[in-house]
């Protein structure tokens, strides 16, 4: 698999997500469809970005020889998924946070000092409850 490909597949996954999102909004209130809405819109550009990028640029002849990520992609994969699941179980504050602390693992590439990973809980923390906050106080979305 060349080094084009997989971006292009992953802008082909945006992009279809981008629409799937949208076509799901009709029978939302006009509040509720406004972060799926916006979401969407941000997959659909972000593929096409990306889409746009891979095309026009040259491709380095370093990236020819990198590790795959693969690994990885599948790990968010399944977190994502995770999520999904756990949402109803444990409620919007919890899924998001377990699965935050478990994206910071899969995304850490060099170990972290005891203050980095005190910042980064704390940062995920603020993130999961300014989310929950807009999501039930501001667009009137009932949260598990």
């Amino acid at each position: 698999m060349g080094p084009r490909v997989k971006p292009i597949i992953a802008s082909v996954i945006g992009v279809a997500v981008g629409i799937f999102a949208l076509s799901q909004t009709a029978p939302m209130s006009e509040l509720g469809r406004v972060f799926p809405t916006t979401a969407g819109i941000i997959a659909i550009v972000g593929g096409v970005a990306l889409a746009a990028l891979t095309v026009l640029r040259p491709v380095p002849a370093a990236s020819l020889s990198e590790p795959s990520d693969v690994p990885r992609v599948i790990a968010t994969c399944a977190v994502l998924l995770g999520w999904a699941l756990l949402l109803d179980p444990l409620g919007f504050i919890a899924s998001s946070g377990l699965s935050i602390v478990a994206l910071a693992l899969i995304a850490r590439r060099e170990p972290m000092g005891l203050k980095s990973i005190a910042i980064h809980l704390a940062v995920g923390a603020g993130l999961v409850l300014l989310f929950a906050f807009l999501l039930s106080q501001v667009l009137n979305v009932s949260l598990p």
